[in-house]
């Protein structure tokens, strides 16, 4: 099969191309790049597609950056195709934001890709990699350590957005296609220095892998065709689980159902719980294994409270049977909200929770069992609270005499944990109360002090109801 032969089979397979599609080709002036370049303008009738080229001087190699910049225009005046060059001072850019040149030139790179695709319209973006590109590739992430997500190496087509048409070709074969059709190209100096890990991977360690398995491109390349789909189907199982009851988006963050989570196979509750702190974070990417098995060794260790701190300002949070992700900025303790006077009779709206508190003055013939109420209602003797009535959130050093505890007077914070209430709903709880005195936790209990007794002759009646 010859070069374009095997391009045109890669760009169908993969669905790459549509007709009418504008295609920006990023041209780097290198042997692939060119290749990619000359193949697409022999299909581009055929494929019914336009094309533009883009190159970007990253400003790392003076003279010969600019001399790969003049063949690159050179080479699409000739072939009369738009094209677009841009220059950027990468190495000021690395220095500036502390990345290596590498991660620096990759990020300016796809940042004005995305600008240019943009303002021209085009629908895919071309790059020049190829087979042993994806061997380095898989090497690479095996020696950093990665799982699936890793070895199944760069995709040939992603986002429906960028497309690798040479993806199956040799850098051999490009070379030799370079070659018979008097292709001209320039070498990167750079690729041959040993300073750079992914040389170093080129250069020294794959000719000696390739003494045990002459064919180890190839078999990474299938290796990493395995692994992508097996990559697929975990990830698309760990969506399933994101949308199911187990996950809920509560309190600007996840909330997971511990239970639930650990019943999962364990490649499961990793995937989650990196594609939880995926979307809070709005990229893929960063988490580490050590970072997820902290979590889940915890999670092993039984019940209680915990808490572990995750990249990019994640903190997740262990809260009797929930386990909750949040940013860090967002996990500290919420304000307590501003006293608000209860209007009796009347309605009474908390802004800062979101609910409104009714009042209703009863008298004893027309009363209900307050044992019949449901959480979210209370019956409190009336006569006994003699002072206004406000609502508010928790205090620190607040404290509370439950019913049916005789009076005894314990920490709220500890009547919290005894009733189980997880800490991110403790902050959002109303406290109603008298006197300063806390006369009912909405939704969980009223004090022994205001309870309706036999003596009890005017009641009030409050509802805690939503916006």
């Amino acid at each position: 099969m010859s070069v374009v032969q095997d391009v045109l089979l890669t760009i169908k397979k993969y669905n790459m191309i549509e007709s009418g599609n504008r295609v920006l080709v990023a041209v780097s002036g290198g042997p692939d790049s060119m290749a990619l370049l000359h193949i697409l303008f022999g299909l581009k009738d055929q494929l019914g597609i336009q094309l533009h080229v883009f190159h970007l001087n990253h400003c790392f190699r003076g003279t010969e950056s600019m001399q790969d910049a003049c063949l690159v225009e050179d080479t699409a005046q000739l072939l009369g195709v738009p094209y677009t060059l841009e220059k950027f001072d990468v190495p000021a850019y690395c220095v500036q934001n502390h990345k290596s040149n590498q991660e620096g030139a990759r990020e300016v790179r796809y940042n004005l890709i995305s600008r240019i695709s943009s303002q021209i319209g085009a629908a895919r973006v071309a790059l020049g990699h190829h087979a042993d590109d994806q061997a380095e590739t898989v090497i690479a992430n095996f020696l950093r350590g990665s799982g699936l997500t890793g070895l199944k190496g760069f995709l040939p087509l992603r986002e429906e957005f960028y497309i690798r048409p040479l993806f199956r070709l040799r850098r051999k074969d490009i070379e030799e296609y370079c070659k018979v059709n008097k292709i001209s190209y320039r070498i990167d100096s750079s690729n041959k220095k040993t300073v750079y890990k992914r040389n170093q991977i080129r250069l020294e360690l794959i000719p000696v892998l390739e003494d045990y398995n002459p064919a180890l491109v190839n078999t990474l390349l299938k290796t990493a065709e395995v692994l992508r789909a097996e990559d697929e189907f975990l990830e698309n199982e760990a969506g399933k689980v994101c949308t199911s009851p187990m996950v809920s988006n509560e309190c600007n963050g996840w909330v997971l159902d511990i239970d639930l989570l650990t019943a999962l196979p364990l490649a499961l509750q990793r995937r989650v719980m990196r594609k939880l702190w995926s979307r809070m974070v709005g990229e893929p990417g960063g988490l580490g294994f050590g970072h997820l098995e902290v979590i889940l060794d915890l999670l092993q260790e039984g019940k209680g409270s915990w808490e572990s701190h995750l990249p990019r300002g994640i903190h997740v949070t262990r809260s009797y049977n929930q386990l909750y992700f949040k940013k860090e900025s967002e996990s500290n303790e919420r304000a307590p909200v501003d006293r608000y006077h209860i209007n009796v009779p009347g309605e009474t709206q908390i802004p800062g929770l979101g609910v409104v508190v009714r009042a209703n003055v009863l008298f004893r013939g027309e009363t209900l069992d307050p044992e019949m109420l449901p959480a979210q209602e209370v019956l409190l003797d009336y006569d006994k609270l003699n002072g206004k009535l406000f609502v508010r959130t928790r205090l620190h050093g607040d404290r509370f005499s439950p019913l049916g505890m005789n009076g005894a007077e314990v920490k709220l914070k500890k009547f919290f944990i005894d009733q189980k209430i997880p800490w991110e709903k403790r902050e959002s709880i109303p406290l109603v109360t008298c006197n300063g005195e806390i006369a009912w936790v909405a939704g969980v209990r009223p004090a022994e002090k205001f309870k309706v007794d036999e003596a009890s002759e005017r009641l009030l009646h409050l509802s805690l109801l939503k916006q």
